[in-house]
């Protein structure tokens, strides 16, 4: 997640957050016209911040070192700078994500128990950091397998790619402009056919 710290007046630092990973809960309503199924997906994360890796900054508009704005960075976060390189270890704030995707699969039928399938949709992925939320488009692809135990009762696992437009947020005072968040998101499930 690419993301810029900006505190009062123009002085920034821009860097690279990483986000730990996070289980995420969801659940779809749709309807299966045969080989191609539609659904409305509603998803909810919550991931705390691992690290930033800073690879610039300036104070009043004029470029200032590495060190001294990793050491600016390090104070306002209240952690240790390391001993060297640029990555700072996080831990304490947490993103939360809250997406509703509607989404267009097609099944591949293979007349066996498994039937593979991909697709995608298009939604809206809202997103609060420290109580400041904003929502913003989003977008996804993805594939899976399910495997049939039943007539109309089938177990999935599938993969998917996410990606979220930037968006900035408030963090006790300073602006956070976050650039797209992207995101891999490994899934299994249980559908119910009715």
């Amino acid at each position: 997640m690419q993301a810029q710290s900006v505190p009062a007046g123009s002085d920034t630092l821009t860097g690279k957050f990483k986000l730990k990973s996070a289980v995420s809960f969801g659940a779809t309503l749709g309807y299966d016209f045969g080989m191609i199924r539609t659904d409305v997906e509603v998803s909810y994360a919550r991931n705390k911040f691992k690290s930033f890796t800073l690879t610039g900054g300036s104070a009043g508009g004029t470029a200032v070192t590495q060190a001294d704005a990793l050491d600016a960075f390090c104070a306002y976060e209240e952690v240790d700078c390391p001993a060297s390189g640029s990555t700072v270890g996080l831990s304490g704030s947490k993103l939360r994500q809250l997406n509703a995707i509607g989404n267009v699969w097609v099944d591949i039928p293979t007349g066996t128990q498994f039937e593979p399938y991909v697709g995608g949709g298009l939604g809206i992925a809202g997103f609060e950091l420290n109580g400041d939320g904003k929502a913003r488009f989003a977008w996804q692809l993805g594939g899976g397998v399910a495997y049939k135990i039943a007539p109309k009762i089938a177990i999935t696992g599938d993969v998917r790619y996410r990606q979220a437009s930037g968006l900035t947020l408030n963090d006790e005072g300073f602006g956070i402009e976050i650039g797209k968040i992207k995101t891999w998101n490994y899934g299994l499930g249980l559908r119910f056919t009715f």
